[in-house]
């Protein structure tokens, strides 16, 4: 019984960590920054168009970069959890 109840616990904290993970790179892709959660793969050198990989969820990232910007901007992104798109952000 004890067995059961610590797998429990380890797996409601591994799905907090998810969605804290999740919750706070959407939140900044929605305000038009890259990822802070999550570590870029397979980027273009246009200021970081990609894909983004964090802890449990993954993100495709298009930027596009701007001269009257001081650093590029995140123009739409698709969000995935555990593989399965969740959420498309088009700024």
């Amino acid at each position: 019984m004890k067995k059961v109840r610590v797998i429990i616990i380890a797996a409601a904290i591994a799905a907090a960590l998810l969605l804290l993970s999740f919750g706070v790179n959407v939140a900044y892709l929605s305000n038009g920054m890259k990822p802070a959660m999550a570590i870029p793969w397979n980027t273009a050198d246009d200021g970081g168009s990609g894909m983004y990989y964090g802890f449990g969820c993954a993100f495709r990232v298009k930027v596009r970069l701007s001269p009257d910007l001081p650093r590029s901007a995140v123009v739409a992104y698709n969000a995935y959890i555990l593989g399965i798109p969740v959420y498309i952000g088009i700024e």
